[in-house]
């Protein structure tokens, strides 16, 4: 079969054979039984959410708060010290510190545009890992010793480097993500709150699933073919190893899923949060 990359650069051609190991491991992941698994997951997932709106209602109906109505939440305190106006309240009628709509709102899509700019930087480093990918397969091809296994290596490898950079841009973006939320003034501790929330979502989704995404959907499919194979950045695309895409997948998963864990443990065993 034809070699994966460039001859030049230590590809060599393989056998076909050579995918009966790689199509026995990625039948761990996919065969009839993920099916059924995955109908379970949806089942589980739904059911758990019933059950705990129908305790939710049990709790409201015994404590007798099924009526119960939150009241007005008073303003944050970073809101009234960094306010310098005041209006009154027109339900309360009491003088409150007070933020113009028209700043805050500039503020937002300010801080809107950040998120995006960090995005791209996400993307950006996306790229940075796969063109080190292919980089340094080129070493590992031309050495005997490692050849067998280079992609492996090079998968592997590339996937730590991934999640070096996802947890750093993961520290930053949190810490980046809190001093934007303050800047914008949100009057209520609710309102803090989600959009909080909404910007650390978006960020770690596309910073944690943006490679998976890659390998599941992408790779592999601006290849070409033999004598007009694609180039990116002068080098040949990336396809799929010879097992396909899955088993490189489900490595990325392993060291991204298990890695954070693992990284997080430590945190808190190390470095434990002092909310006091």
């Amino acid at each position: 079969m034809c070699p994966t990359c460039d001859i030049t650069h230590g590809c060599r051609y393989w056998n076909l054979r050579e995918l009966c190991f790689y199509l026995k491991m990625s039948y761990l992941f996919d065969h009839p039984g993920s099916v059924f698994y995955a109908i379970f997951m949806v089942i589980w997932g739904v059911t758990y959410l019933e059950y705990w709106k129908r305790k939710n209602a049990k709790l409201a109906h015994r404590w007798d708060v099924l009526d119960y109505e939150i009241e007005e939440e008073r303003p944050r305190p970073q809101y009234s010290a960094h306010c310098t106006q005041y209006a009154k309240n027109p339900i309360t009628d009491v003088l409150e510190p007070y933020f113009p709509p028209r700043a805050r709102v500039a503020r937002i899509i300010a801080g809107l545009i950040c998120v995006m700019v960090m995005v791209m930087l996400v993307l950006v480093f996306i790229v940075a890992v796969i063109i080190y990918r292919f980089l340094i397969k080129i070493p590992l091809f031309q050495n005997k010793l490692l050849r067998s296994n280079a992609e492996i290596y090079a998968t592997l490898s590339a996937a730590i480097v991934n999640l070096i950079l996802i947890m750093c841009l993961g520290k930053v973006y949190e810490t980046l993500a809190y001093k934007m939320t303050q800047w914008e003034m949100h009057r209520t501790q609710s309102e803090f709150d989600n959009q909080l929330i909404f910007k650390v979502f978006l960020f770690q989704f596309v910073n944690f699933y943006s490679s998976i995404f890659y390998v599941a959907f992408f790779k592999g499919q601006m290849v070409g073919y033999p004598g007009h194979y694609t180039s990116f950045f002068g080098l040949r695309n990336e396809a799929c190893d010879n097992g396909g895409c899955l088993i490189e997948l489900a490595q990325q998963l392993l060291v991204i899923m298990v890695g954070k864990q693992i990284i997080s443990n430590c945190q808190e065993i190390l470095l434990p949060k002092n909310d006091l």
